[in-house]
């Protein structure tokens, strides 16, 4: 079994992304799905949300790159740094909402992670391959 998961589209070409920290190329499933199935794979696409469980409605740290960054460089002024993740509101507060209250700090907000305005990959734009050989295939070589 082989299990890949990427940024791309099924019947979309590849296109330019910045993804967190980072230039990437989405990548065509359909291409990777044609070559999988002519080596024998069988082949399911689904979305990396299906795949991870993930629950949509969990409200999330807002913002993105230079908004995060900001945060963390005034957390860290006070010994604090903000993770290079997605982080929820109840771990934020968990984590720095002693800090926060102290010093008084404002301008952050929370939202749904199906807002897509965390900091982290919009999980829309990835999917799975989810690809299988059966035994006899493989046993056959």
């Amino acid at each position: 079994m082989l299990v890949l998961t990427e940024y791309g589209g099924h019947d979309r070409f590849p296109v330019p992304s910045y993804q967190l920290n980072h230039q990437e190329y989405s990548i065509h499933f359909g291409h990777v799905v044609k070559c999988a199935r002519q080596l024998g794979f069988e082949c399911k696409l689904i979305s990396l949300k299906e795949f991870l469980q993930v629950a949509d409605d969990v409200v999330m740290l807002d913002g993105h790159d230079e908004h995060i960054q900001c945060l963390d460089f005034v957390l860290r002024k006070y010994g604090q740094s903000l993770p290079y993740a997605l982080i929820s509101e109840a771990e934020f507060l968990t984590r720095f909402g002693g800090l926060i209250d102290r010093i008084e700090l404002q301008g952050f907000s929370f939202s749904p992670l199906r807002s897509g305005f965390h900091y982290g990959p919009r999980l829309a734009d990835f999917l799975v391959m989810i690809a299988t050989r059966p035994f006899e295939a493989v046993s056959a070589q």
